[in-house]
C-alpha cells in the first residue's frame, strides 16, 4: 500500500515503533542506510509504496509508454512484474511518480530480476532508477543494474547529466554486480547527490557522488530497460520509499524539450469536439432551410 505523510505523523509512528534508526527493509533483513552528511530531520514528507500483494497506487504512480509497454506491467503477489517477451519493440517501460521533489531527499527502491539473458546488442537491459530535473529535460540522475552485450558481468552503472552538453556531465561509474536481488539508493544533501547500491541482504556500497545543484526534481522514474533484449527480460519492482523536504504534486515541467501534459491534450480534444459539433449543426440547419 502507499502512504504519504508529514514529519509529525512519521515521528509519532516511529516513536511508537521505536524505529528512529535509519533503516530499510530488504526482504526479511533490515539494511542500514548509508551514513551521509544528510540532516534527515529536515525531510518533512515521506512516501511509501509496497508493490507486494498486487498493490498499486494509481493516484501517485503512472505508467509511461504506449499500449504495448503498458501491457507488459502486471501487479502480482511478489511485486509489480514487468515481463518483456523476446524481440519486443521499444526501449523500456517507465513507472513515474505524479509528485516531484524539492530540497534534500533520499529514496530507496528494491527489485528482483527474475530473468535477464545477455542481449545480443544494445546498451544494456535491466532495472533503472532515475530522477528528472524540472529545469532542463536533459538534466537527470540515474542508477541502473544492467546486463549488456559487451560486458562480461552485470554492473551497476551511474548516469549524472547536468545539461544537454556532454562536456558538462559527471563521468559515469560502473561497479560489478553479482546478485539479481538488490536495492538502489539515491540521495541529495545540499547540491551533492549520492548513489549507492545493495545486493541480496548485504549493505549499501557507494557507486559515486557528484555536484548536481539544488533545483527541483520533476519526478522519480522506475524504468525497466529492454532495448536489444532479443531473449526477453523479467523484472519485479518490490517497494519504493521517498523522503524529502517537500513532495509537491505539481513540480512543473522542464523548460527544455517539455512534453504537453495529458490534461492539456484532453482539453484540446474536448475543444475540437465542441467546435466540430457546432460547425456540424450549422451546416445541418442550412441544409434543411
Amino acid at each position: 500500500m502507499a502512504t504519504v505523510r508529514s514529519s509529525t505523523t512519521t515521528a509519532r509512528l516511529f516513536l511508537l515503533a521505536g524505529l528512529f534508526s535509519p533503516i530499510v527493509s530488504q526482504g526479511r533483513a533490515e539494511v542500514p542506510l548509508p551514513d551521509l552528511s544528510l540532516d534527515r530531520g529536515r525531510l518533512a514528507e515521506r512516501y511509501d509504496l509496497s508493490f507486494r500483494n498486487s498493490h498499486y497506487d494509481h493516484q501517485s504512480i503512472r505508467v509511461e509508454g504506449s499500449g504495448v509497454q503498458i501491457s507488459l506491467v502486471k501487479p502480482t503477489v511478489n511485486g509489480l512484474r514487468v515481463h518483456v517477451p523476446p524481440k519486443t519493440n521499444g526501449s523500456g517501460v517507465g513507472l513515474c511518480t505524479k509528485f516531484g521533489i524539492r530540497g534534500d531527499f533520499e529514496l530507496s527502491v528494491s527489485y528482483e530480476i527474475l530473468d535477464a539473458p545477455k542481449p545480443a546488442e544494445g546498451p544494456g537491459i535491466g532495472p533503472e532508477v532515475s530522477l528528472q530535473s524540472s529545469d532542463q529535460w536533459y538534466k537527470h540522475i540515474s542508477l541502473s543494474r544492467l546486463v549488456a552485450a559487451k560486458m562480461g558481468d552485470a554492473t551497476f552503472r551511474s548516469g549524472i547529466s547536468r545539461s544537454g552538453d556532454v562536456n558538462n556531465n559527471a563521468d559515469d561509474v560502473s561497479i560489478k554486480s553479482s546478485s539479481k536481488i538488490g536495492r538502489i539508493y539515491i540521495a541529495r544533501s545540499g547540491s551533492t547527490v549520492y548513489l549507492y547500491a545493495a545486493e541480496g541482504n548485504g549493505g549499501f556500497q557507494k557507486v559515486t557522488q557528484a555536484d548536481f545543484g539544488t533545483g527541483n526534481m520533476m519526478f522519480v522514474r522506475l524504468s525497466t530497460l529492454y532495448e536489444g533484449a532479443n531473449r526477453g527480460l523479467d523484472v519485479l519492482w518490490k517497494d519504493l520509499t521517498v523522503r524529502a523536504e517537500s513532495l509537491p504534486r505539481n513540480p512543473g515541467q522542464p523548460s527544455d524539450g517539455a512534453f504537453p501534459s495529458a490534461l492539456l491534450v484532453a482539453g484540446i480534444c474536448v475543444l475540437l469536439f465542441i467546435i466540430a459539433v457546432i460547425v456540424g449543426m450549422y451546416f445541418y440547419r442550412r441544409s434543411i432551410l
